[in-house]
């Protein structure tokens, strides 16, 4: 039996051509997601770590925490607006509207 330890690390993304070829070498389980239009990597480092290892055993993934009726009500609408729209010029300018509506919020 063994825990993970996971941590994000949120950087530049400047370096992470050469980081691809390295990073799941230096970490078990590790990957990494790429943010392209805020020019960042986050990195993952998920290792192995013993049992007898101290914390809280939380993972504090975004998908796990409660979220609000509303919030999910919307998400699930907004992916049933997106199956109708056949068009992909037209499915990209909603995206394009709800991005920008949520960033004047």
């Amino acid at each position: 039996m063994f825990k993970r330890s996971v941590t994000f690390v949120r950087r530049d993304d400047s370096d992470m051509t050469e980081k691809v070829s390295v990073w799941g070498r230096l970490h078990e389980f590790a990957d990494m997601t790429w943010l392209p239009y805020q020019r960042k990597v986050v990195y993952r480092q998920d290792d192995r770590v013993d049992v007898a290892t101290p914390g809280d055993a939380i993972n504090d993934f975004f998908g796990f925490r409660s979220h609000a009726k509303l919030s999910l009500v919307t998400a699930r609408l907004i992916g049933i607006r997106m199956k109708t729209v056949e068009k992909p010029l037209n499915r990209f300018l909603l995206l394009y509207l709800i991005r920008k509506r949520k960033r004047k919020q």
